[in-house]
């Protein structure tokens, strides 16, 4: 029987450990990555909307994170507008990020005000946008 030594698996999950965090492509091409402590960060790289910019984030929750359709994604740190700064959200906002959002909701899309929401679902829907589309 082959056995590895203690010294190769430390060196081999070190270096795992180490490795940059993979990048998430959502269906219309925007970037997410992990922000740490279950949050994630929707890349401006080229000029995402709001309707970009969820679309990828539910994305990222339902396929990376294993959202469900009714779970609920939170804009934690927006971006200040005109800006290109990544874009936060959370599937578990802490109760000032909750109270932050209730009774926010509007008919436009928001990446500016934090505690701002949608289910999954609702943000789903954005990605079938046909100005997406090449």
């Amino acid at each position: 029987m082959n056995r590895v030594s203690p010294a190769i698996l430390t060196v081999l999950s070190l270096a795992v450990l180490s490795s940059p965090a993979q990048a998430y492509i959502a269906e219309n091409r925007v970037e997410v990555l992990p922000a740490g402590n279950g949050n994630f960060a929707v890349q401006d790289t080229r000029g995402v909307g709001p309707m970009e910019a969820w679309c990828a984030a539910a994305s990222y929750a339902q396929v990376v994170m294993g959202a469900g359709a009714a779970d609920r994604v939170y804009l934690m740190d927006g971006r200040d507008r005109g800006s290109r700064q990544p874009i936060i959200y959370t599937l578990t906002p802490s109760d000032a990020l909750r109270a932050a959002g209730a009774g926010k909701q509007s008919l436009s899309v928001s990446v500016t005000r934090d505690g701002y929401n949608l289910t999954v679902s609702h943000a789903r829907h954005f990605c079938t946008n046909p100005y997406f589309d090449d």
